[in-house]
């Protein structure tokens, strides 16, 4: 399979609870609302990219005020005639900026064809590719890893429902990633009580800290029957 790279850079400029956004133009003449910005040329740094596609895009001077993160995907994507897909590995690189000057305008003969402010507030009725939710909450969250935090597994999800369910209130325990180790979610009360490796949880993937969890004096069943329940059948 042939290997692909790409890497872009975007910018979120958000003034008055509005964000700037660019229109990517489909071939049938239909349109999705994309984080402004675009491809690294070869020998470019990421920091001119964005600079310079911003300007492309919406006709605006940016200033960048903040380096927020990167987000990295791989996909297959299908090629013309009898070749097969490509193995591709897409690497954003996300801003944050300012506007310091120019005029609003749209791109001249590029792959976008409108630049206009979105509310913040209104954003969930208007079709936007996934990078703009990406790229929102790396703005939002500013993780210190630049990273956001993968889906929590839905066996994750499960079980910390049935936690909850055991007579652990909510407000008693947490579930969080943990950039410390990769791919890692850990779940605290009074110190770990379990992490789980990876996008599943099974008894193989879960390393138990503490055993015996009480609540209010009464024992709570051990995790690692809880997991053989939640995984069985």
């Amino acid at each position: 399979m042939r290997k692909t790279r790409r890497t872009a850079a975007y910018a979120v400029v958000v003034e008055n609870d509005r964000i700037l956004l660019a229109r990517f133009r489909n071939p049938d003449g239909t349109g999705v609302w994309v984080m402004p910005g675009g491809g690294v040329e070869h020998g470019e740094d990421p920091y001119d990219a964005v600079i310079r596609e911003l300007r492309e895009e919406t006709g605006y001077e940016v200033e960048v005020t903040a380096l927020l993160g990167v987000h990295s995907r791989r996909i297959s994507v299908p090629r013309d005639g009898l070749r097969g897909p490509a193995d591709h590995h897409g690497m954003a690189v996300v801003y944050e900026a300012k506007v310091v000057g120019g005029d609003l305008r749209p791109e001249e003969n590029g792959s976008t064809d409108l630049a206009a402010w979105h509310d913040l507030a209104d954003l969930s009725s208007v079709e936007t590719g996934s990078m703009v939710e990406k790229a929102l909450a790396l703005w939002r969250d500013r993780p210190v890893t630049g990273h956001l935090a993968p889906p929590k597994p839905a066996a994750l999800l499960a079980l910390e429902a049935a936690l909850t369910s055991c007579g652990v209130p909510d407000a008693e325990f947490t579930v969080r990633w943990d950039p410390a180790v990769p791919g890692a979610w850990t779940a605290e009360r009074e110190g770990p009580l379990w992490y789980a490796m990876g996008s599943t949880l099974t008894p193989d993937t879960l390393r138990v800290l503490h055993d015996d969890v009480t609540h209010d004096g009464v024992r709570v069943p051990e995790l690692p029957e809880l997991v053989r329940r939640l995984t069985s059948g």
